[in-house]
This record gives structure tokens, C-alpha cells and sequence, in this order.
């Protein structure tokens, strides 16, 4: 992952007459946090976008994050932006599935009906969220064993073995498509 990375942001910080990615140089929000990764080592999650599904598709930082990726303001970059540690962040753990919602609807009402939606929506901070299992800026769709594992996480002793059930349930999506 590192060297796609690095053949994305040696231009860019070099400042050279290479062109950078065009995903890359289309997002002003992407562009300048891979130039701080690079001229800072400043560790930031925009490395794992570059090679993402949402990268790909030229879906932008501003759109999970808010902000302005129009301008290369800083303070006007990032107004209305909030750490994602802070409960109104669209980004915090509890508004994840709002914020994944308005690009992923179905996924969003599939949530909605689920047993860990109700966990989440009573305040439980331990409830699984859209990243619990899709990395946040790659969205991963994990393989059934990754999901099964993650499952037994906290259905360790269950009875009606969910994990499992899961399991074969996104096999059986897999071989769906």
C-alpha cells in the first residue's frame, strides 16, 4: 500500500512537473493531506483513501467530513468540520450510519432493522457501527471468515450461532453476485 501511496504523493510534495493522480488532484482536501503525511510525517487516514473504493468513485473528504474542498483556505477548508471524537461530528461512531446512509440507503435501512442499530440508537458505545466491520476509508466488504470472526467477538457463547449465520449468509450474497 505504501508504494501506491508514495507514487501518489512524491509529486505532489516534490512539487515536480509529474502529474499526480487525477483522483488525487481533483480533491484539494486529499492533496493537501497527503502533503502533510509527507512533509510533516503527520499520520493521517487519507493514505488508505487514495487506494479506496470512495477514491475511485472521486468520492471526496467533504463528503463524510463536511467542509469546503472548493478552496485552499485552511480555516475555510475546514469550517464546520469536528474531530471525530466529538458526538456532532458527522463522522462519530453514533452518526455513522446517518452519514454512510445518504450515499448507502439500502444498507442503511438493512441497519436500521438490526439488533445492534437498536444498541446504538439506546446509547450503547460498544454497538457495532458501519466501521465495525468496513474499514473507513477503503469501506472494505469483509470475507465471510473475517466476518465470522468479528461476529464471535461478542457472540462468543450464542446459542442461535449468528456468527456462523452470518457467515453463510455473505457467502451466499458472494456467490450471488
Amino acid at each position: 500500500m505504501w508504494m501506491s501511496v508514495l507514487a501518489v504523493l512524491l509529486p505532489i510534495a516534490l512539487g515536480t512537473g509529474m502529474q499526480a493522480s487525477t483522483t488525487v488532484s481533483a480533491n484539494p482536501c486529499a492533496a493537501c493531506h497527503l502533503r502533510l503525511v509527507w512533509t510533516r510525517s503527520a499520520i493521517t487516514h487519507v493514505d488508505q483513501w487514495v487506494t479506496s473504493r470512495h477514491a475511485f468513485y472521486r468520492v471526496g473528504c467533504e463528503k463524510c467530513h463536511g467542509g469546503d474542498a472548493t478552496t485552499s483556505d485552511r480555516a475555510a477548508a475546514h469550517r464546520g468540520i469536528a474531530n471525530s471524537a466529538t458526538p456532532s461530528s458527522a463522522v462519530h461512531r453514533m452518526a455513522l450510519p446517518a452519514t454512510c446512509g445518504r450515499c448507502h440507503p439500502a444498507e442503511a435501512r438493512a441497519f436500521a432493522r438490526s439488533a445492534h442499530e437498536a444498541l446504538l440508537s439506546k446509547g450503547d458505545a460498544t454497538a457495532p457501527t458501519c466501521t465495525s466491520c468496513h474499514s473507513s476509508m477503503a469501506a472494505d466488504v469483509p470475507s465471510p471468515a473475517a466476518l465470522e470472526r468479528q461476529c464471535r467477538q461478542c457472540h462468543q457463547d450464542d446459542s442461535q450461532d449468528r456468527a456462523r449465520v452470518a457467515r453463510r449468509e455473505l457467502e451466499d450474497v458472494t456467490r450471488l453476485h
